[in-house]
């Protein structure tokens, strides 16, 4: 995908928040999808001397700005000068074990088929201690990869019972007018995280590795549907406690297609889930 100044502003807001650069994997050689002139602005704002960019557009000197001392390129390919070669949808050796402070996604993994195997492997690649950094499409990018992804995934996966920290996610719309928005754990809301725009969307991810853990061990769920389950067998109850599903359970099954059709149409919800979606400054 490459790095914006959207990308750009993130991954130097990780440095700020205490991410170590100093051995970066980086997945996918990235290249800017910006000006030399915005990257030294940006670089300039937060204290740091914007390099000369010999290698632009590619990305190599801005990670060493952020303090990156040994920069892995990993690529499936060669062709753009990857340091190493590897195919992320194979599990890796253990000599790829702990081989970073931090891997990062700037726009690889949703172009990777055997996705829970690749982002399995991005965790193992990073050191207790280290981040795992992740800039991935999640609204109106079909047709850019494999996948776009819910920011339901990201806490999920990046949990506890993985050995890491529960994430930011951050989300922002492409667009000069756009605002950066912090989500909202969904289990901690008891409900969906819903966003209903015409933009295309990112998300930005960055977690941090506690301990090692057996990772996917449990595989993830998604919480709506785990705490369903877990009432169920608790209380032997499947249904939600909303009041149209209640009269929905009591109906004869032609006014049941009748209500799916006026729940569609009228309870769609807002374009954005305002508790869910919380303003979000550097």
């Amino acid at each position: 995908m490459g790095l914006d100044l959207n990308s750009v502003q993130f991954l130097l807001h990780c440095k700020k928040k205490g991410v170590n650069f100093s051995q970066s994997a980086v997945l996918g050689r990235q290249i800017f999808q910006t000006s030399k002139s915005s990257i030294a602005s940006k670089l300039t704002a937060e204290g740091l001397n914007p390099p000369a960019l010999d290698s632009f557009p590619f990305a190599d000197e801005f990670f060493h700005s952020l303090g990156a001392k040994k920069l892995l390129n990993v690529d499936a390919s060669d062709y753009e000068g990857a340091d190493i070669v590897l195919d992320l949808n194979e599990p890796l050796s253990d000599k790829y074990n702990s081989l970073c402070d931090v891997v990062i996604d700037g726009g690889t993994l949703e172009h990777v088929f055997n996705y829970p195997v690749a982002l399995k492997n991005v965790m193992r690649m990073t050191k207790v201690g280290g981040h795992v950094i992740s800039i991935t499409p999640t609204n109106n990018f079909g047709g850019h990869g494999f996948y776009q992804f819910s920011p339901e995934l990201f806490f999920r996966v990046f949990s506890e019972e993985n050995g890491f920290e529960a994430p930011l996610v951050l989300y922002r719309e492409l667009g000069y007018f756009s605002s950066w928005k912090k989500i909202v754990d969904p289990d901690k809301l008891q409900r969906r995280v819903l966003r209903r725009r015409g933009r295309p969307a990112l998300l930005y991810v960055c977690s941090k590795k506690l301990e090692q853990k057996d990772i996917f061990s449990v595989v993830p769920q998604q919480s709506d549907y785990a705490t369903k389950w877990s009432n169920y067998k608790e209380f032997g109850d499947s249904s939600s406690s909303t009041w149209i599903n209640s009269i929905g359970n009591r109906l004869p099954l032609a006014s049941k297609k009748m209500l799916v059709q006026f729940k569609s149409r009228y309870f769609k919800g807002p374009m954005f889930d305002k508790k869910a979606y919380v303003p979000y400054k550097f």
